[in-house]
């Protein structure tokens, strides 16, 4: 899960505004959850905000949940699913006060663990093998806790900064749309930087997370952009290209982020569609939300980038047919049965 000062940077001004009102509503105007809220709305880290609310370490995960919540609702987003609730289980399992030995703590950390990565989610797993490897202290298990947790802490760090590439690259996409023609070379350039970095760290730590804003910035430099060429990377055509995406989306955790995702890929889709003429969504009522920055005019860029793929096919077909002087090609040599002749060499 993003931090929440991130997560809150991505709502516009009424959006903040209902969000307080509803937070409001639920807690009382000094309490803690408010205090929480209004330093991560100016940007504070929890380190910044526990020292300046005086809140205990183990004590903070407690009074974001009620804004992160907050946040769930008022994007209309409700886990129905049990993989869905499953981060919520890690959350409570981790932060509730039960009355346990540390080897049923242990045993049942282990069980959500093993979840995880049943549901190819355990990229968000670092909090609770840190709890395992703290549990596991001076055992034989220690130093495979202690693995585990330093492997899935560095993704969640890797993560992070391609978050906050992705948002780089979303609004020089902006930009992109926006500039005239002679400044979009560079643009380019900029953005094609910023997903080879995005495809070295996936190459590095590869998890669902990464994968899917690598497919996402990948899709839109060859549907907004034009860059048609990466598709040979991995010798994979446009439709292989929207189903890997698609797929990589639905594997993501319930939350937030998964819902941005969504909106950007169906955002994609729509304009593509539209501009081949066959309308796949017809009604799409969340490219308002922020999407981590991603533009709301792709539309219009799209369908220019098939209108000037249009065109350059029509004067290279004029331009065969000139050359072909209006005849037929010749035909290949074949035997007596119709088959082609097959010439020996020796």
């Amino acid at each position: 899960m993003l931090p929440l000062r991130i997560l809150l940077k991505q709502l516009d001004t009424m959006q903040s505004l209902k969000l307080e009102s509803t937070l409001q509503s639920m807690v009382s105007f000094d309490s803690a959850v408010m205090l929480v809220f209004n330093c991560a709305m100016l940007g504070q880290t929890p380190e910044e905000i526990k020292r300046v609310c005086m809140l205990r370490e183990d004590a903070y995960p407690t009074y974001e949940r009620p804004i992160y919540n907050a946040i769930l609702n008022l994007y209309g987003l409700k886990a129905s699913k049990p993989a869905e609730k499953l981060l919520s289980d890690v959350f409570y399992a981790l932060n509730e006060e039960k009355f346990e030995s540390s080897k049923e703590r242990a045993q049942r950390l282990e069980f959500l663990f093993h979840m995880m990565k049943k549901n190819k989610i355990e990229q968000e797993s670092a909090a609770l093998l840190k709890e395992l490897y703290h549990l596991y202290k001076d055992t034989p298990l220690e130093s495979v806790y202690e693995h585990l947790f330093n492997k899935y802490d560095k993704i969640a760090k890797v993560n992070l900064d391609a978050y906050n590439c992705f948002r780089g690259f979303n609004k020089k996409l902006k930009n992109f749309i926006n500039y005239s023609v002679t400044d979009k070379s560079e643009l380019t350039r900029l953005m094609i930087k910023d997903y080879k970095k995005l495809r070295a760290l996936y190459a590095d730590f590869e998890n669902n997370t990464l994968k899917v804003i690598l497919l996402l910035t990948k899709l839109t430099l060859v549907k907004v952009c034009g860059q048609e060429q990466l598709l040979f990377e991995n010798k994979n055509n446009l439709i292989d290209l929207f189903a890997e995406t698609e797929a990589s989306i639905s594997e993501l955790p319930f939350g937030v982020e998964k819902f941005f995702f969504q909106n950007i890929f169906r955002q994609i889709i729509l304009a593509d569609s539209e501009s081949n003429g066959s309308l796949f969504y017809s009604k799409f009522e969340n490219a308002d939300y922020n999407n981590f920055n991603f533009p709301k005019q792709i539309r219009v860029a799209v369908k220019k980038v098939v209108e000037t793929k249009r065109e350059t096919s029509k004067v290279l077909r004029n331009i065969s047919d000139v050359n072909n002087f209006g005849m037929n090609l010749v035909q290949p040599f074949t035997d007596s049965q119709g088959g082609p002749i097959s010439f020996s060499t020796t």
